[in-house]
């Protein structure tokens, strides 16, 4: 290579490698004003991580539940929701039957 070409090759080289110093050392910079910053997690109350524990059993119990209910069930009682939604699906077919 002549000595041109090389000088400008080198040149290139340091002044890519010096900006990604530069965009490490920002970024890391910037991470460090956040940390100091921000203020920290607030911690759940015991009453709110109970009322949340309660949200997840009851949404187990009723998948557990109704884990098999995609239809009307043969031989037992429907399920609530299948009934209202049964019960909403044929008020809204004949809604647009009569009234549309």
């Amino acid at each position: 290579m002549t000595e041109p070409l090389l000088t400008a090759l080198v040149i290139s080289g340091l002044s890519l490698l010096l900006l990604f110093v530069a965009l490490a050392c920002l970024y890391g910079l910037m991470l460090l004003l956040t940390a100091i910053t921000a203020p920290p997690p607030a911690q759940p109350t015991p009453s709110a991580t109970r009322l949340r524990a309660a949200a997840i059993a009851v949404a187990v119990a009723r998948a557990a539940g109704e884990r098999s209910d995609t239809s009307a069930p043969s031989g037992r009682e429907p399920a609530g929701w299948w009934s209202i939604y049964h019960q909403r699906r044929l008020t809204q077919g004949r809604s647009r039957r009569h009234g549309g």
